[in-house]
């Protein structure tokens, strides 16, 4: 029972992180949710693998209600499995992701406790540790960056503008640094009600000059005007309002086609340089002189503008270009597909394992990685493209800015995922992608969110979740580059570095 209830605080900051993702209005939840862990945490004596458990329930219960968006996909009858299949293999799903997420934070916990307990030590150390949790979960096949704790502020310009130079990673470190002090102040006024000492005193200012330190910041680079000899460009995106859950019959392709067709020549009503489509908007091969190619070349000529449109080209999840003068067509291949989505992850191993998926479904998992290839150039000068799972990593949006991109296209189907946590948080990367590289940023979804966000992460305009139409607005190409752009994620050389000195600190006294 008492190791029951030193779960609690671990539960309590779990649910609150978890509901910041599960609407706009409870987002500035995260900067209270993990001070209950970090009381307890430093509060309470552990050994290391008690703390590692600590750290692991905490993470285990916050990814678990982050998961939860994976309950939209079911049945999953365009799979063509029964619900009870689906059940499993969604249920599985939650665990598995939730489990390896949070194996990370069972680590921040369990070195969090070798540092020494300190004014500074231990928040230091846990804001460190955090950032090398969040950097090493983007790591392998399995990668996933969707629930950085950051990312959660993205309606907040002012609380991100760090991020141009540290990226997404910096914006965690100052929450987690912040709700330790906190944590750290309030366990000193438990402890000692009857006269909170100057250290409890210094813990709490210390917290609060962080927090405004950041926000003054944040507000001063969004009052500097940074110009930029380009002139603007005009572009729309089309957000076709059609989910990919639907069995993909040939009646249900021609509409597609269709709806397409018909919102794109509404978007070129306001005259655009530029009109973006999401990803595998019409969900069928593109091909030399085939139906889509043939659409698309003619609503090029139509709407005197470079469509770039989603779609599969050959074995690739791809964005083409079509230009109305010249008919050039470009291609851009996703380089980082989507693990048990586009590609088997590990597939020696788990291939037997989901043999059990009814009529071999297993085989699903099929579309090929491309390459880097030239930026796509279009009206708004070298553009760099990205395709729906590739916005959650920095790497690849600050390599193609540093190969000369000035600007950036996200092409998107998050209609797996209507009205979950999961469409917000993707959109929030793109945002990041944004002010860490100082790049105007467009974001055609297919049934939301669809975006245009300026060099600050301010979103101009957006389409809603779960509707169809065009948005339209100018978009700046940019030159200049960001520290961040410039040097990459230094952030985690310094936490690392500075956690090895607090913990040879300890060792040595």
């Amino acid at each position: 029972m008492k190791n029951f209830r030193n779960l609690i605080p671990a539960a309590l900051s779990g649910v609150l992180g978890g509901l910041a993702w599960q609407h706009s209005s409870l987002a500035l939840l995260m900067w209270i949710a993990l001070v209950p862990f970090f009381y307890s945490l430093f509060g309470h004596p552990r050994s290391r693998l008690s703390a590692w458990l600590y750290g692991f329930f905490f993470g285990f219960v916050y990814y678990g209600i982050y998961f939860c968006a994976l309950w939209a996909l079911y049945p999953m009858d365009w799979l063509g499995i029964t619900p009870g299949v689906s059940f499993l293999t969604i249920l599985c799903g939650v665990i598995f992701f939730s489990f390896i997420q949070a194996f990370w934070l069972g680590m921040v916990s369990a070195l969090t406790v070798l540092a020494k307990p300190g004014l500074l030590r231990q928040p230091l150390a846990a804001a460190c540790l955090w950032v090398l949790a969040e950097f090493f979960q983007s790591l392998s096949p399995l990668g996933f960056t969707g629930a950085q704790i950051g990312v959660s502020q993205y309606l907040f310009p002012a609380m991100i503008q760090g991020a141009s130079l540290f990226g997404a990673l910096f914006v965690s470190f100052i929450i987690v640094l912040c709700q330790s002090l906190l944590a750290s102040s309030l366990l000193v006024y438990c402890r000692q009600r009857s006269e909170f000492s100057a250290r409890g005193v210094l813990s709490l200012a210390l917290a609060l000059l962080v927090f405004f330190l950041n926000l003054a910041a944040g507000y001063s680079k969004l009052a500097v005007t940074t110009g930029s000899h380009s002139p603007t460009v005009k572009t729309a995106i089309v957000q076709g309002g059609l989910s990919s859950t639907r069995i993909w019959d040939a009646e249900y392709l021609a509409f597609c086609s269709k709806q397409y067709e018909t919102l794109t020549l509404q978007a070129g009503r306001s005259h655009p340089k530029i009109i973006v489509w999401p990803e595998t908007a019409v969900p069928i091969q593109w091909v030399a002189d085939g139906d889509l190619d043939l659409m698309m070349r003619e609503l090029a000529d139509k709407t005197q503008a470079q469509i770039l449109a989603g779609a599969f080209y050959q074995n690739y999840n791809s964005i083409l270009v079509i230009d109305p003068d010249h008919q050039v067509l470009q291609l851009y291949h996703k380089q980082r597909l989507a693990p048990f989505g586009e590609f088997l992850p590990f597939k020696e191993f788990l291939e037997p394992l989901l043999s059990w998926l009814e009529g071999g479904k297993a085989s699903y998992f099929t579309l090929s990685a491309g390459s880097p290839l030239p930026l796509l150039q279009t009206d708004a000068g070298p553009t760099g493209s990205l395709i729906c799972f590739e916005g959650i990593f920095s790497d690849l949006a600050r390599g193609q800015v540093l190969a000369g991109a000035e600007s950036l296209v996200i092409s998107t189907n998050d209609s797996w995922f209507d009205g979950t946590a999961f469409q917000p948080s993707l959109l929030g990367q793109a945002v990041f992608r944004a002010v860490e590289n100082n790049r105007y940023v467009v974001r055609a979804s297919s049934t939301g969110i669809s975006a245009l966000i300026d060099e600050h992460g301010r979103i101009l305009s957006r389409l809603p979740s779960g509707s169809s139409g065009t948005l339209s607005g100018e978009i700046t190409p940019r030159q200049q580059l960001t520290f961040f752009t410039q040097y990459g994620n230094v952030l985690i050389f310094a936490c690392a570095g500075l956690y090895a000195l607090l913990f040879l600190n300890k060792s040595h006294q």
